[in-house]
């Protein structure tokens, strides 16, 4: 009921994890960052010059956006330019929690999303993360299922440690 679902609602990791689980595959990895200009690599690999809109949240940073830095986004425009709005930082772990299909690489400690997105996740963690995200994906169809079902009496220790992995995880404030 309320405070049960409203748990976790101050919690800026959290609510950035479930918009990103939400706007997969609108993930941009950042290569360049140099006022509001962004080279984004995006799905697919390709990297595009976007522009971080004006009234994005992003754009207002005094610094620039760290390199490699993930960033999700609600939409992409086009003008004179390409420009992503509505857009924020997201930590990894959420990427790798909600994200497409994960292959892991346990020659260089790593794991890739969807061909595209490369990350370094040591192969022991990167284990635990796909059997997790196995775990989750169970959970969230049945819920979808029974709608009714009580995710804490089901899954309490699944959704404890999906908790604990992202509200560690805090985007740089923006």
């Amino acid at each position: 009921t309320g405070d049960a679902v409203n748990a976790n609602s101050r919690s800026v990791s959290i609510v950035c994890s479930v918009v990103c689980a939400g706007l997969y595959p609108n993930i941009g990895q950042v290569h360049r960052s140099n006022g509001n200009d962004v080279l984004l690599r995006g799905q697919g690999g390709e990297a595009r010059d976007l522009v971080l809109h004006k009234n994005s949240a992003l754009c207002q940073r005094v610094d620039p956006l760290p390199p490699l830095s993930l960033i999700t986004y609600h939409q992409k425009m086009a003008t004179t330019r390409s420009y992503v709005m509505d857009a924020t930082l997201v930590h990894p772990n959420a990427v790798v929690l909600f994200g497409g299909k994960l292959v892991v690489d346990h020659v260089n400690a790593a794991v890739t999303l969807d061909s595209w997105l490369t990350l370094p996740v040591p192969a022991r963690t990167a284990v635990m993360i796909k059997e997790l995200r196995g775990e989750l994906e169970v959970i969230l169809r049945n819920k979808v299922k029974q709608p009714k079902m009580d995710l804490n009496t089901e899954a309490g220790p699944l959704v404890k440690a999906v908790m604990l992995l992202l509200k560690e995880t805090t985007p740089k404030k923006v």
